[in-house]
């Protein structure tokens, strides 16, 4: 008889499997049902039903707007599709479907839906902001203690609370005119697309729509590299971008939250005060 490693292995082989019929099923050591109740065969077949439904609810959970644009018909034929491609490989489902739009944008049937893709993004998004901790406010005496030359060497940390979003199309807008029950607003795609930042507050998940210079100012920092490469980036693409305001719009949303400075730069050494030592 199989050892247990390898009757879990058939197992998980069995119930993630795409064949409707996977050959080797037999898994000896399981209990045999009773004369009228069910067989191995088919207490696995709804272990593996139920394994699949479970999945595709917690999509429906994360992509509510997808459903409602596509259907929840047409989206619970993706969603099995997706299944069958991507099994789950970790006991939380906070972290299933991160792919999902990805998958869309070759998924046959979608063609006419370019954004979705795109909505599928933001909602992702949603979803882990929604899941991340929220991170305490910079120390701004901390921040102004700092010279010159250290302002500009510093390193941002971007909170984890938020994510950060391109698209060509208004997803924002979509998103919003689908939440609301029967509305007849209509928008176009010919809107534009937005560069937006999805961040928590307390309970609150706030859409904030930036500018191209201050979303590349963030986007850099979120990079890891200094608050003077950050700027060189943001005003290479918006000349009049207000670093400044920019800069104290991040600090007071909390989307910048912490800083560092390189080792060897004069004015480093702070207290939690805000007090150079």
């Amino acid at each position: 008889m199989p050892g247990l490693h390898e009757q879990q292995r058939r197992f998980a082989n069995f119930i993630t499997a795409t064949d409707e019929a996977p050959p080797g099923l037999a898994m000896p050591g399981l209990k045999s049902g009773a004369v009228g109740e069910f067989t191995d065969e088919q207490r696995l077949q709804i272990y593996r039903n139920n394994y699949r439904i479970s999945l595709r609810e917690a999509l429906a959970g994360v992509y509510p707007v997808v459903q409602k644009l596509v259907g929840e018909e047409f989206f619970h034929h993706a969603a099995r599709e997706y299944v069958l491609q991507h099994p789950s490989h970790r006991g939380n489902l906070h972290h299933y479907g991160a792919d999902f739009a990805t998958f869309l944008q070759g998924f046959p049937g979608l063609e006419e839906l370019v954004y979705l893709p795109d909505v599928a993004r933001l909602e992702w998004a949603h979803h882990q902001v929604f899941h991340a901790t929220e991170d305490r406010a910079l120390r701004l005496s901390a921040l102004a203690a700092l010279d010159e030359q250290a302002m500009m060497e510093v390193c941002f940390v971007v909170s984890d609370a938020c994510r950060l979003l391109v698209s060509d199309y208004p997803v924002v807008k979509i998103w919003q005119l689908n939440q609301a029950v029967g509305t007849q607003e209509t928008l176009s795609l010919d809107e534009g697309g937005v560069r937006c930042v999805v961040i928590r507050h307390g309970c609150d998940i706030e859409f904030h729509v930036l500018d191209e210079g201050g979303f590349t100012l963030l986007e850099t920092l979120a990079q890891g590299k200094s608050f003077a490469r950050a700027c060189e980036a943001a005003l290479a693409v918006e000349t009049a971008c207000d670093i400044g305001g920019v800069l104290q719009y991040l600090v007071v949303q909390k989307m910048i939250v912490d800083f560092g400075v390189p080792p060897g730069v004069v004015g480093q050494q702070v207290t939690d005060t805000g007090e150079r030592k």
